[in-house]
């Protein structure tokens, strides 16, 4: 048996002997055109925290994939691999069955006919004028920036080695496309890129008089975009 190795967990910051390895996106997020040498992301966490952010991710994507474009190259096999995650005829024994009924009659509890009112709290998309049909998916809010968050914390980790403590806070910002364009000019002039493939893109940004402060958008599927930062606590 492999030897357990200690470590400190990037979500909760507690040193634990046992540490695991949390993806960046889950390798399921990866779509089928990313190239196979493409190294997944990964950082120290916590088993408590890793299997916690497992399931918020596996609902997370299946509602978002239900709003993508399943022939763009960007999110290519996002949506097939989402759908098979609730078809039971993919059961591979009884109890995957019945998990896989219990998560597709989750799924169309948040299926509602579209109201033009809800315009205003719809997660922001890159290309805005993308056609609408007349259905809506309900997506968590508190789940949704749980997962910016940790978008945050771990890009901070992998590219600067280092963990965001007790005085700093992570904030998440759902904006508009027109009210977001001012940062992400700001991030693509004096920012720095990631890309993990055609599917995922990451920009951040870190303050020249407070190292530790960053700005960051995060690209997904070349459909949605989410905003972050790390700032100091007052």
């Amino acid at each position: 048996m492999a030897k357990s190795t200690p470590g400190r967990c990037v979500h909760c910051l507690r040193e634990i002997e046992a540490i695991t390895d949390d993806h960046l996106f889950p390798r399921s997020w990866y779509p089928t055109t990313t190239p196979q040498n493409l190294e997944k992301w990964k950082f120290p966490a916590c088993g408590s925290c890793n299997r916690e952010y497992g399931k918020l991710e596996e609902e997370l994507r299946l509602l978002l994939a239900a709003c993508l474009d399943p022939k763009a190259e960007a999110a290519a096999g996002i949506w097939a691999r989402a759908f098979d995650s609730i078809n039971p005829a993919k059961a591979r024994y009884p109890l995957d069955g019945m998990k896989r009924k219990s998560a597709r009659k989750r799924f169309l509890k948040r299926v509602r006919e579209a109201d033009p009112s809800w315009a205003n709290g719809a997660i922001p998309e890159i290309h805005r004028d993308r056609p609408k049909g007349g259905l809506a998916l309900l997506v968590p809010v508190k789940e949704t920036h749980k997962f910016i968050e940790k978008l945050v914390r771990g890009t901070i980790y992998l590219t600067e080695r280092r963990y965001i403590e007790q005085n700093q806070e992570v904030t998440v910002s759902l904006l508009r496309p027109e009210d977001s364009q001012p940062i992400v000019t700001l991030l693509e002039r004096f920012g720095e890129l990631y890309e993990r493939g055609p599917g995922i893109r990451i920009r951040k940004a870190v303050a020249q008089d407070a190292r530790t402060n960053a700005l960051f958008v995060f690209d997904i599927w070349d459909q949605f975009r989410f905003h972050g930062a790390v700032m100091d606590r007052d």
